[in-house]
């Protein structure tokens, strides 16, 4: 409906005085209204939304329209930090997980897979490091759907229209107090208006894991064990003679002196993963349709030995990590008329992994790890995995032996867990269904639109075991002969039975279940007036949230409602303005704190398009951005209702006589306590030159004034308060601020060649100022261990390395006094930072002489350079990733600390101290071994290993057949591809068993993937 016209053209004050009129005549309509039934409020807002009125507007252009999850806008418009890659680029990762599709892609975007299990792989993700302490995962939305990360990772890049970054907080202000940690906005693919489009994927992958344990031969084992042995001190013989280690060498009595690689008799050095899916996209004026649906199969590393059984008969075989996944997803846009759509989209994920144990609280990871890390439990000289077979001359069905052989340090050896401790099935299933209606408004003013939709998402999780038991065995200590004794675990009636892995005995079944139900409402407004554009946003938002927690308070829902309005402006496609608030609110905060409100504004301008540069033939965009506002982070602990004191039956201190039973306090609230705020600045520029480079710099900070921290550091301790049940207080105080560059070179430098050049670069530093941290004494070296210092910043003994840096004579020794152990030759020697002293004049070390050591586990810098080139139907892509400025500490990991279990050795041992090395002056790579907790084996500046790295991430060869052989197969794109994941990687680490994303030897290391796939488009 037109409320008044006018030419475009016509001077200022035609359009003011139109203006005036156009607005008259809405205020005599609204007077039309019986307003006593309008809350004032909402009399207020439509005079607001009037003022956004210019009658007789242009359509704002939709194309290189950027989604930023509730909304869309102009790329050129986007004055905030962005960005965005396409669904085809991930596609060349050949992972089960889209999280492993994100590294070394997005500027801003820090990733970390901590651990590679296939199909179950943990990626950490940081969207420009870390601005708090507390909950730091980044906000999920999904097609305008906030939902979990489960929800996430099944889906597939063949599903994908694009992923964006969303980094500084004009871009997620808009978010309240779900935005506070940047958002990642992931929005799937719609049809086309075109006739029937399939198109199937097939891909064979071949997985092996970046890093292979070294295996450590039995006679090796046997010397470090002795060279330990002798740098303990321990009397009587050593555990291994010269001569049992000369056996164990030659090999010629394998039963009595074996070499048993247990890592090799249990697991596969390839694993197996095949996806099939097919796609296919349509639509007309009426309707437009995309449907895809993918099958995954994960094949298991496991090796599953079955010889034991009775012959013939296969009692149990779980096949233990084989996976099988099936994702559909059906996106549905429907036009009703001119003026009513709407839509219907349904995702999800079934997915069933076969299990082996029957540990009652254990998930798939943890029952595959379990397996895992117990292959280097046990040493390679000890005969195994099972007593000899001995079948009976009589009845060929009925042998003897076949026992599981464990030693003192494991309970639960890796054989047993696999073979003959129970088997069952994890059932998966992850689901979203959303619907909705837009109505366009144009008939009450042009470029007014209105929708609603309602969002459920679901995550089951569904666990069958059968449980069975085993004998546990151990190798008499005996050389000369192979004799064994049972333990005494696992027996039924205590007596032996020929079968001991037959199911029986335990069934149990459990079901998890979590739901995220989401409701909003949408008024949406475009329109240009001439050289202006506006557009602007208002919605509600409601999301209800049952968690698959069941212990207590943590089953109760959680509820959040949130509103919010953005406001943008452009003029003459060179200055902009955009204004978001955000109104949100959880029931983690009591009544009177429970609302936060976050603004944020953002302003933007084109230089390149003012007179003074409009000539420079070689700059075609010179663009600079700036946004201030607050974010919002209600996740600042696993307490639920925190503002609440919190009692509960059992425990210790309190007995009622009246009511026969004891309580304890289990947290003690805060009804002041409410969401983080976190304010962020960003100034950008964009540079576009000779249409061939395109370079955009960003520098941040944010600063939180109000950060969650508990306070336990600074109650006395006469007051009766444990740490862990005072509540947290809006007290602490964090900043961050770093720089994010982004470059692109893209070239085509004949008809049949192009090039391109991309890559990307993060540095980030943050800073804990305070954080209810109690000083310590002012004889400590250094006082704080959390504020003044990076978030995760290790402490540890430095290493005197001016003196060598180890223990090499008994003068040296008697110098020293270790307050955690008595240093022995070969030791580390400490540097003693405050100079206190014994009487006698020995340093004194002790923990007030640690000091920060190497950088905190999340990178400061992140990188990825991509180089891609075409020529004819030919293409090539490498990506290069890699991260800078981390540490871990490995001072407590397996492969690191070899007095683990009785011994673990690894590459690292191998040239550890000896008093031989020392005076050779040999390379030494590990102080003097120790079966103990030596004194080296500390938190220090040697074990706080740098975990920075460069990897080839992604490099994918593909080639597109001819047209005329698409002719012949009736089809309209055959492409072939072969790419590799994870192919070499370059670290600092000491040992080349482990990765370094990955802290430790027994958890799954990232895996490098071979992949060959076929794409047929018809």
């Amino acid at each position: 409906m037109k409320l008044a016209c006018f030419e475009s053209n016509k001077n200022t004050d035609e359009q003011n005085g139109s203006f005036i009129q156009a607005l008259k005549i809405i205020l005599a309509r609204i007077k039309k209204v019986q307003l006593m039934y309008i809350p004032r409020i909402t009399y207020l807002i439509i005079i607001a939304l009037s003022l956004l009125i210019e009658v007789n507007g242009q359509s704002v252009d939709q194309e290189n329209q950027i989604n930023l999850g509730f909304f869309t806008q102009p790329e050129q418009e986007i004055s905030g930090a962005i960005t965005t890659v396409l669904g085809e680029e991930l596609e060349k990762s050949p992972v089960s997980n889209l999280s492993q599709t994100f590294a070394g892609r997005f500027s801003g975007l820090i990733s970390m897979e901590t651990n590679g299990q296939p199909a179950n792989s943990n990626v950490l993700t940081y969207i420009r490091g870390q601005s708090t302490i507390n909950g730091q995962t980044p906000l999920f939305i999904l097609d305008g759907v906030i939902c979990s990360l489960k929800s996430i990772e099944f889906i597939t890049p063949d599903e994908i229209e694009s992923v964006s970054i969303l980094k500084d907080a004009s871009l997620t202000s808009i978010y309240g107090i779900w935005g506070g940690n940047g958002a990642i906005i992931i929005n799937t693919k719609r049809g086309i208006m075109e006739k029937l489009k399939v198109t199937a994927t097939i891909d064979q992958s071949f997985q092996q894991m970046t890093r292979e344990p070294r295996f450590i031969n039995s006679w090796e084992y046997a010397t470090l064990q002795n060279e330990a042995w002798k740098n303990d001190g321990v009397t009587g013989n050593p555990p291994y003679s010269e001569k049992e280690i000369e056996a164990y060498k030659n090999g010629t009595d394998r039963d009595l002196f074996p070499n048993t690689n247990f890592y090799k008799l249990m697991f596969k050095p390839w694993a197996m993963m095949q996806r099939a899916g097919i796609s296919t996209s349509a639509g007309n004026q009426f309707i437009k349709m995309f449907s895809n649906i993918n099958f995954l199969h994960q094949g298991g590393q496991f090796i599953h030995d079955q010889s034991t059984f009775k012959p013939g008969e296969k009692i149990y075989d779980p096949k233990a990590g084989n996976n099988y996944q099936v994702n559909f997803r059906s996106n549905l846009d429907f036009k009703i008329n001119s003026y009513l759509g709407g839509f219907i989209r349904l995702n999800g994920n079934v997915s069933r992994e076969n299990v082996a144990g029957n540990t009652i609280n254990q998930v798939v990871e943890n029952s595959n790890s379990m397996i895992y890390s117990g292959l280097f439990y046990l040493p390679s000289t000890l005969y195994g995995p099972y007593t000899p077979i001995i079948a009976d001359p009589d009845n060929p069905y009925k042998v003897s032996g076949g026992e599981v052989i464990t030693n003192e340090y494991v309970d639960n050896p890796s054989y047993g867990l696999l073979n003959r401790f129970g088997f069952g099935k994890y059932t998966g299933t992850n689901i979203m269904a959303q619907t909705g209606l837009n109505t366009d408004l144009r008939f009450l003013l042009k470029g007014l639109t209105f929708g609603g939709r309602f969002a459920y998402e679901t995550n089951s999780s569904g666990y069958h075991h059968i449980g069975a038991q085993f004998e546990r065995w151990v190798r008499d200590n005996n050389s000369d002969v192979l004799g064994f004794t049972r333990i005494g675990e696992g027996t039924w009636d205590n007596k032996p039975l020929d079968y001991r892995a037959r199911p029986g005995g335990t069934g149990y079944k459990l079901t998890l279940f979590s739901y995220r139900m989401n409701a909003s409402v949408q008024l949406d407004y475009k329109n240009k007036f001439g050289d202006h554009e506006v557009s602007s946003m208002a919605y509600g938002y409601y999301q209800n949230y049952i968690s698959d927690r069941t212990d207590g308070i943590y089953g109760f829902p959680y509820n959040r409602i949130f509103a919010g309005i953005t406001a943008a402006w452009a003029f003459k496609n060179k200055y902009f303005m955009k204004a978001d608030a955000a109104y949100s609110g959880s029931d983690q905060f009591s009544r009177g704190q429970r609302f936060t409100f976050t603004p944020s504004l953002s302003v933007g301008w084109i230089l390149s398009k003012e007179d003074i540069l409009s000539n420079v033939d070689w700059l075609n965009l010179l663009k600079i951005r700036a946004s201030h506002g607050v974010t919002g982070n209600d996740n600042i602990g696993e307490g639920r209702f925190l503002y609440s004191d919190h009692f509960i039956n059992g425990g210790a201190p309190l007995y009622i006589a009246s009511l026969g039973y004891t309580i304890t306090e289990y947290m003690n609230g805060n009804k002041s306590l409410t969401a983080e705020k976190i304010i962020k600045q960003n100034y950008g520029v964009d540079i576009r030159i000779m249409n061939d480079i395109m370079i955009s710099i960003d520098y941040f900070r944010s600063w939180l004034n109000n950060m969650a921290a508990n306070p336990i550091g600074l109650i006395p301790s006469f007051s009766g308060f444990k740490d862990g049940i005072i509540a947290p207080i809006n007290a602490g105080v964090m900043k961050n601020h770093g720089i994010d560059l982004s470059l692109q070179y893209m070239r085509k430098i004949h008809p049949d060649w192009s090039v391109l050049i991309q890559g990307n670069l993060l540095w980030h530093k943050n800073e804990v100022i305070k954080a209810m941290e109690l000083p310590m004494g002012a004889d400590y070296a250094y006082q704080h261990r959390i504020e003044g210092y990076s978030y995760g910043q290790p402490f540890g003994y430095k290493i005197d390395y001016s003196k060598g840096p180890y223990f090499t004579s008994q003068e040296e020794l008697k110098q020293v006094s270790y307050s955690f152990g008595t240093p022995r030759l070969g030791d580390f020697q400490y540097l003693n930072l405050n100079g206190d002293k014994t009487p006698d004049g020995k340093d004194i070390i002790d923990e007030k002489d640690m000091a920060p050591v190497g950088y905190p586990a999340v990178p400061r810098v992140g990188y990825g350079v991509s180089f891609g080139t075409n020529y004819k139907a030919f293409e090539l892509v490498c990506l290069i990733q890699g991260t800078g400025l981390s540490s871990r500490q490995f001072h407590n990991s397996v492969g690191i600390d070899e007095s683990l279990r009785g011994g673990i050795f690894s590459d690292i041992h191998l040239n550890a101290w000896t008093p031989e090395r020392s005076e050779a002056e040999s390379t030494i790579t590990f102080p003097a071994l120790s079966l103990q907790n030596s004194v080296s084996k500390q938190p220090n500046d040697f074990f706080t290993m740098r975990t920075s790295y460069v990897r080839i991430k992604c490099i994918e060869l593909a080639y597109s057949l001819p047209e005329s052989i698409l002719k012949l197969m009736r089809s309209n794109e055959i492409r072939i591809a072969l790419s590799a994941q994870n192919l070499f990687t370059w670290d600092f680490l000491q040992t080349t068993t482990i990765d370094p994303e990955v802290a430790s030897l027994d958890a799954f290391q990232n895996y490098r993937v071979f992949n060959f796939g076929i794409k047929i488009t018809f």
